[in-house]
């Protein structure tokens, strides 16, 4: 089974080729850069992971995404788990959706779930016994869709998921509601505007994330911040109050 990851951010979809390259049904797999890219083709994929697409679907990544025709499987990863393509098929491909920051645990996890029910032939038009639900939709043409996992409760069921991802990061609540509005590409302006405090501040926030995380840059951090768990998904109820 061939993989391709089409991803804007490369250390995010590097992450996602490095669960690709555990899971054994994988045999080949490639990161695809949105953007013209003259012979660029999915053809002869079977399973597509799109990620964040910074210039959106655009012409040229309508084209691209036009030569998967042997796609059988889709995972989005984004905001609102909307399907903006459907790939040109005539029998309706699995898809499922994670959240745009799910960490790689999960993305492993459903991209297994999706494996098993390709195999298992519920998107190839000869569904098993047991896949009823399946072969009905893909007799009506409708697209068959795996839910959302749930994602792991870090420390407890008492405890708010910022506050635990905080913890998990080794980041006071402030450095750790600043990672979540860099994961969501804003500018340090636009944070010290959010948060409401300074430029200096953000500024400061950031160095001391970029040290605790051993990160570099914005990219890097976000993704050692989801290689060990967190989702990035919310700033504290207290900032969202500010």
């Amino acid at each position: 089974m061939k993989a391709a990851v089409v991803e804007s951010r490369p250390l995010i979809g590097f992450g996602i080729q490095q669960v690709l390259y555990r899971i054994q049904d994988i045999d080949d797999s490639c990161l695809v850069s949105p953007g013209p890219a003259r012979g660029l083709t999915l053809d002869g994929i079977d399973l597509l992971i799109v990620g964040d697409l910074l210039q959106g679907y655009d012409d040229a990544m309508l084209q691209l995404l036009g030569t998967a025709a042997d796609v059988r499987g889709v995972l989005y990863l984004s905001a609102g788990g909307t399907v903006q393509w459907m790939p040109p098929r005539e029998i309706a491909p699995l898809l499922s959706w994670l959240p745009e920051n799910a960490a790689l645990e999960a993305i492993e996890g459903t991209l297994r779930k999706m494996i098993g029910a390709m195999r298992r032939g519920c998107c190839t038009g000869t569904p098993s016994e047991g896949d009823g639900q399946a072969a009905r939709a893909a007799a009506s043409g409708a697209a068959i869709v795996l839910p959302m996992p749930t994602p792991p409760q870090l420390f407890g069921a008492g405890a708010p998921e910022s506050v635990s991802e905080a913890q998990l990061l080794s980041l006071t609540q402030r450095q750790y509601d600043v990672l979540v509005l860099l994961s969501k590409g804003m500018s340090i302006k636009l944070i010290s505007r959010r948060l409401h405090i300074s430029v200096p501040t953000v500024k400061s926030h950031t160095l001391q994330i970029y040290r605790r995380l051993a990160a570099n840059n914005k990219t890097e951090a976000v993704f050692v911040a989801r290689e060990r768990g967190a989702l990035l998904a919310a700033i504290s109820a207290a900032a969202e109050a500010a």
